[in-house]
């Protein structure tokens, strides 16, 4: 069993950095993981966009929504529903009178 030193661990460790084959994997390593990094920065200024893009539709959605609801609760008023009935030429009912559906007196054909 041969018990290498110090120095020639330290030797044999500077001929495997200072390789050529090391250098080319190195140099592989650092180009891949840059164009990795940038792919990824890339996609997530993107996606930044969109969600910008989103948002700003969410809040005009909400803005329609909330003119539409306006306009229900307008529609929805006495007062709205009063000009209508004027404008159809509908009147309001005089004598109103309830029949109870209940009772046993009732007419039969």
């Amino acid at each position: 069993m041969t018990h290498q030193t110090l120095r020639q661990k330290r030797e044999k460790r500077q001929r495997i950095f200072l390789s050529s084959s090391f250098r080319y994997i190195l140099i592989v390593m650092i180009i891949l993981f840059s164009v990795l990094y940038f792919a990824k920065s890339s996609a997530l200024a993107t996606r930044g966009y969109d969600i910008g893009d989103l948002e700003s539709k969410i809040e005009s959605l909400q803005q329609d929504n909330q003119k539409i609801e306006f306009e229900i609760a307008n529609y929805r008023s006495i007062r709205s529903i009063e000009n209508r009935l004027a404008r159809l030429g509908m009147v309001e009912a005089d004598n109103i009178e309830y029949t109870n559906m209940l009772s046993p007196t009732f007419a039969m054909r």
